[in-house]
């Protein structure tokens, strides 16, 4: 039988049952549409927000390479070929307090040169006896032993491991030690390069450098990503060298790093490691804390 839009079902007009079932239809389209919107803008903003971090990890890591991996490994390659240092080895005792005022004036004009970056600089000799010596624009001419030691973790220990690994290692190896922490001279690591011996062509001994991370650790605080700052740097085992300012700002991201899930609160965690030496180390870790809010 005919139905005609005056006519009622179930006390109801066709009309009114028809618009009814258009605003809900209509309605659930919009809500479907909205919520398919809503995690496709999420998943760009997230692929955006990912690769705006990976820019700014990539510059960061530019930014050490450039201090460190670049500038302090070739300033380790010009002094170990300074030929005052080779005359040091090579010359009598008398000659020796000559060449070494020489490399003294070498080592301060290479840390002036570095904006005073390098704390200290250093040769020791093939038995591990410093025989030069500066700290920061001073000269020092009280030396000791790196063989001496000192406790497990203690800078003392891992220059005296630093140096029986240079001790092994080819000419010209570069490798290093820490970081450390110290409430003077701040953060900072120590690494050497092995001596080639003129005469012998044997170990000849190694150049320390003790390089502040002063410079390092203030560029990356003033880092801002998405107007805030979201970076922590740690070292290798987790020790906290900077964090965002502030409470609640952003999460310590290190609960997290080595794991696929990520508490609710936190929308991503990147990082990269500034590597250094001819092993290619970790120094430090950079890590990106970014809050859902």
């Amino acid at each position: 039988m005919a139905l005609h839009i005056g006519q009622k079902i179930g006390g109801l007009p066709i009309l009114y049952r028809l618009l009814s079932a258009f605003i809900v239809s209509s309605f659930l389209i919009i809500v479907s549409a909205g919520t398919v919107y809503y995690f496709l803008a999420m998943a760009m903003m997230s692929e955006s927000a990912r690769f705006q971090t990976h820019h700014i990890l990539g510059n960061a890591i530019a930014h050490f390479n450039q201090l460190y991996t670049y500038t302090l490994a070739g300033d380790l390659t010009l002094l170990e070929t300074m030929p005052s240092l080779n005359n040091f080895l090579t010359g009598r005792p008398y000659e020796q307090r000559v060449y070494r005022y020489s490399i003294e004036r070498q080592f301060l004009q290479v840390n002036l040169a570095r904006d005073k970056r390098y704390l200290s600089i250093s040769y020791v000799d093939q038995f591990g006896k410093e025989q030069i010596a500066t700290e920061g624009n001073l000269r020092r001419r009280q030396y000791h032993s790196v063989l001496q030691g000192g406790p497990p973790g203690s800078q003392e220990e891992g220059v005296k491991q630093l140096f029986l690994r240079l001790k092994s290692a080819k000419s010209q190896t570069i490798l290093f030690a820490g970081p450390y922490i110290d409430a003077d001279e701040g953060a900072y690591f120590i690494t050497g390069i092995s001596k080639h011996e003129p005469e012998i062509s044997g170990f000849g001994g190694v150049i320390l450098v003790k390089a502040s991370l002063a410079d390092y650790i203030r560029h990356i605080g003033e880092m801002r990503i998405f107007n805030r700052h979201l970076a922590w740097l740690l070292t290798p085992n987790g020790k906290m060298l900077l964090r965002p300012p502030g409470n609640g700002l952003t999460i310590d991201p290190r609960p997290y790093l080595y794991t696929k899930s990520i508490p609710d609160e936190l929308a991503l965690i990147e990082s990269q490691v500034c590597r250094f030496g001819t092993d290619k180390g970790a120094v430090l870790q950079l890590v990106l804390s970014i809050p859902q809010k």
